[in-house]
């Protein structure tokens, strides 16, 4: 009988479980069952939390630290992960939420006209002084200034139309007038590894999603969007082109405009980076990429719901051989708790479909049964 083989690749289960725990306790639970199995654990991410710790798990590498402004400006110790590349050089595996992300303030010290990115700008110029290449993740930000306080951090000066740097931003983002770029910034390639394609504004644009989450209210949607409209006018006439309207130029309130418009950045979906970085499509047999999403407002869970249903992993997944099993995270009283279910990740990628259908066979049904 050949032997079976096993490859767990689990992403986190937010406030409950790290990816690495969460692959550590499925894998005890596969040696109970399948004693005589051979069982592999990958930790992977999706671009949030747990994208630098993932990689460096499987590929190895060494921890680099740099010191850092949180989103209100306190100062924090951050880190990234370097990786060596076998063609020579470094990669360097940032994650903004490291310095600007929401898990660093309280729920009562949000404060969206304030909060600011200038800690990832900090991390990012220390990151390019010992790395040939760097992948960012931007998920679990505590901001909505459109990467402006990053932009502060590497040098860009804004200028109001007297021609006067303004000081107080991102409060004062209303008043700019001209971005003035510095003239010593040398970046290396950066990737920035998403899982949503908001644009920056409208209705499905960073402010009326995320915002809430930050702490915007409904009623100063209006502001925050016309602060972010005049960024990104002056951002754009920096690039020389059109770039608020780019799929997940929205990401992290803004912060992938930025990073695309002022640092020449490129946008890959987590399906397409996480899988090779990790050498994921190299193992047997082949494991979820991505899980569906769970909580969060309904624009935000139909947002990340898309981008993974097109996703190339759901895609390998439903066309493999070997069933792969999902794994779920059931909510109640207190912390929520890690299950795994039967039910295959492949029925899980078809969920969306089957509700649709199920739901317009019951119309039917009701119409047919009152008539």
């Amino acid at each position: 009988m050949t032997p079976c083989s096993i490859l767990i690749a689990l992403d986190k289960f937010k406030g409950s479980l790290t990816a690495e725990e969460a692959c550590a306790a499925a894998a005890r639970g596969f040696r109970r069952a399948f004693p005589q199995a051979e069982i592999r654990a990958l930790p992977i991410a999706d671009g949030g939390e747990g994208t630098a710790a993932a990689l460096r798990s499987a590929l190895g590498g060494e921890w680099g630290t740099a010191p850092a402004s949180d989103a209100l400006g306190r100062p924090v110790e951050s880190r990234f992960a370097l990786i060596p590349n076998p063609a020579g050089g470094s990669l360097a595996v940032l994650e903004m939420s490291e310095a600007s992300g929401l898990w660093r303030i309280g729920a009562g010290e949000r404060d969206p006209r304030r909060a600011t990115t200038f800690g990832t700008g900090q991390m990012l110029r220390a990151a390019a002084g010992s790395a040939t290449e760097i992948l960012i993740g931007i998920g679990g930000s505590a901001t909505n200034d459109g990467g402006s306080g990053m932009a502060q951090a590497l040098g860009f000066r804004f200028l109001d139309a007297a021609g006067e740097p303004i000081a107080d931003l991102p409060a004062g983002l209303d008043r700019l007038a001209r971005l003035d770029p510095p003239a010593d910034l040398r970046l290396p390639p950066i990737t920035v590894a998403c899982d949503v394609d908001n644009p920056l504004l409208g209705e499905a644009g960073a402010t009326r999603v995320y915002g809430p989450q930050k702490g915007v209210r409904p009623g100063d949607f209006g502001w925050f969007e016309a602060r972010l409209a005049r960024f990104a006018d002056c951002a754009e006439a920096l690039a020389g082109r059109p770039l608020r309207g780019v799929p997940g130029a929205g990401l992290a309130n803004g912060l992938g405009f930025a990073l695309i418009a002022l640092c020449g950045a490129r946008l890959r979906p987590d399906s397409r980076w996480s899988p090779r970085r990790s050498g994921c499509a190299r193992r047997s047999p082949p494991p979820t990429w991505s899980s569906p999403a769970r909580g969060g407002s309904t624009r935000r869970r139909s947002s990340m719901a898309r981008a993974r249903r097109e996703s190339p992993g759901w895609r390998a997944t439903r066309a493999s051989a070997a069933p792969p099993y999902a794994a779920r995270r059931r909510m109640g009283s207190g912390r929520g708790k890690a299950s795994f279910s039967r039910r295959s990740a492949r029925s899980s990628a078809g969920a969306y479909r089957w509700r649709k259908r199920w739901r317009l066979r019951r119309r039917i049904w009701l119409r047919r049964r009152s008539g």
